[in-house]
């Protein structure tokens, strides 16, 4: 294990991280960690439709109707960004020294128990990146940016086939083939791979930082800095939260959910 990089007191870099050698990590690794979060809240801020000010702070230019709200609670992919939402929010606030650690704990058990509930919530989710890969080759992967959108379906695919097993060990649905560390982490890191495709397409398609390319970033950001810290940090799960609103403004920008 390697000192902190640039002398951040929670950070531990392993050997390898994402086959990425540890001194070409510790160059590109800033750009995922508080700066990246100050930049995707500033951006968040500036871009966002459900913030605004005009000589004072205010949320929202228009709040969203109950009816609004039960949509976005009945599509599957709402209720997984609320819970996404909630889970990171819990995570934050335990990071809040001026509660009892007892307190903490209780709150960051919390979030976590709602990560296990989002698990259950994709099973079977990797059949929808299935029908999209068969849309790209009845389509013709013939760009740049279908191959991209390719190893992106791909790379999702195989997540959620490995969540799902992982979840079914952790409840002793089926028996551990393997560690299941070590299937946490190859999971995690075939999802980070699968962001990274995401928001190489997202820049490719808007060179202007649009909501779902900050999205992206900032679920870039915490996919890369969960697996590259030794210790819990906030920063992964500030990140998640501002990737949750905007996915939530995505559904209602795209018609999904109406106000």
């Amino acid at each position: 294990m390697h000192r902190a990089p640039f002398g951040h007191p929670h950070i531990v870099l392993p050997e390898v991280s994402l086959g990425i050698p540890t001194d070409v990590l510790k160059r590109i690794y800033p750009h995922f960690s508080k700066g990246g979060c100050v930049l995707g809240i500033f951006l968040y801020v500036r871009r966002s439709n459900a913030i605004t000010w005009k000589g004072s702070f205010k949320i929202g230019r228009r709040m969203p109707t109950l009816e609004g709200v039960v949509t976005l609670l009945s599509k599957s992919d709402g209720r997984d960004l609320v819970m996404k939402a909630g889970q990171n929010t819990a995570l934050l606030i335990s990071y809040n020294e001026q509660l009892e650690k007892a307190r903490r704990d209780d709150i960051r058990s919390v979030g976590w128990t709602v990560l296990d509930a989002r698990a259950l919530l994709w099973m079977g989710r990797w059949l929808v990146h299935v029908l999209r890969i068969r849309g790209l080759f009845n389509a013709g992967v013939n760009t740049i940016s279908d191959g991209l959108s390719l190893a992106q379906y791909t790379c999702f695919g195989v997540f959620f086939i490995l969540d799902n097993l992982r979840w079914l060990v952790k409840h002793k649905v089926l028996p551990a083939p393997t560690d299941m560390d070590e299937l946490r982490k190859i999971a995690r890191k075939i999802q980070i791979t699968g962001y990274l495709c995401a928001l190489i397409a997202e820049l490719r398609r808007s060179p202007i930082l649009a909501k779902q390319t900050i999205k992206s970033a900032c679920d870039l950001s915490a996919g890369v800095i969960s697996v590259t810290s030794s210790t819990a940090t906030y920063e992964a799960p500030l990140c998640g939260l501002i990737s949750s609103i905007l996915g939530v403004q995505l559904m209602y920008a795209a018609g999904v959910v109406k106000q």
